[in-house]
């Protein structure tokens, strides 16, 4: 059984449900105006990961503009920890380490200012996608709330364990998602990451993936 370090004694009595949806659609991933929902879209066949995030949440460091974190778990999964081997969710960490400014940040197409790591927990197996885009930030860092948007961002499974089978290979994904100021709660799920992150082997870059047909697992499937 997989756990999160532990601050206390507990186990998840049932699942959440992450929606996986196998559907052919355009080559970019769209998620819907800060309310939370975003999707990651598999550049082979269009196949799509949504999730609809409950928890939204930010932090500054002098490493960074802002670090937004979102997941569609409970939150006591990474504020205290415990075995997770019967969750299905996703945690989702957006890096924004430069803020584009008009008029003085030259923008090109191929232009990148945030790194996203999606990280997918499907009954007790993790993936973890990687990647970056072009992301811009409405509000003032550091205030209570703030709005982050990012286009043009391409991802591809990085990490993985044993049993994690990678339904979407190399894809992209575009969103907005509002996230309020939460130190607390940020660095706990930040830990959560690297936790779940340390547990799962680096994918070869040229390691073969499944996609679509009756090769492709959902997460919880």
């Amino acid at each position: 059984m997989m756990h999160l370090p532990r601050r206390g004694t507990w186990f998840v009595a049932a699942g959440l449900a992450l929606s996986m949806a196998m559907a052919g659609c355009g080559g970019s991933g769209v998620g819907g105006g800060g309310g939370g929902a975003s999707t990651l879209v598999g550049v082979a066949q269009g196949d799509r990961l949504t999730a609809k995030f409950t928890t939204r949440v930010y932090m500054t460091t002098p490493e960074s503009v802002a670090d937004v974190y979102v997941s569609d778990l409970p939150a006591w999964a990474w504020m205290e920890g415990g075995d997770i081997s019967e969750l299905s969710g996703s945690l989702v960490h957006i890096h924004l380490f430069v803020r584009p400014k008009a008029g003085r940040t030259p923008i090109a197409a191929t232009a990148c200012s945030a790194s996203v790591r999606w990280l997918v927990v499907s009954g007790g197996e993790v993936g973890v996608y990687g990647g970056g885009g072009f992301a811009t930030i409405s509000g003032e860092p550091g205030k209570e709330r703030v709005s982050l948007s990012l286009r043009g961002a391409s991802l591809r499974l990085l990490h993985s364990t044993a049993g994690f089978r990678d339904a979407l290979g190399p894809s992209t994904l575009e969103t907005t998602l509002a996230a309020e100021l939460d130190t607390q709660q940020a660095g706990a799920m930040r830990r959560a990451i690297t936790a779940l992150s340390a547990q799962a082997n680096l994918v070869a870059d040229d390691q073969p993936y499944s996609v679509g047909g009756d090769g492709a697992q959902s997460p919880g499937e």
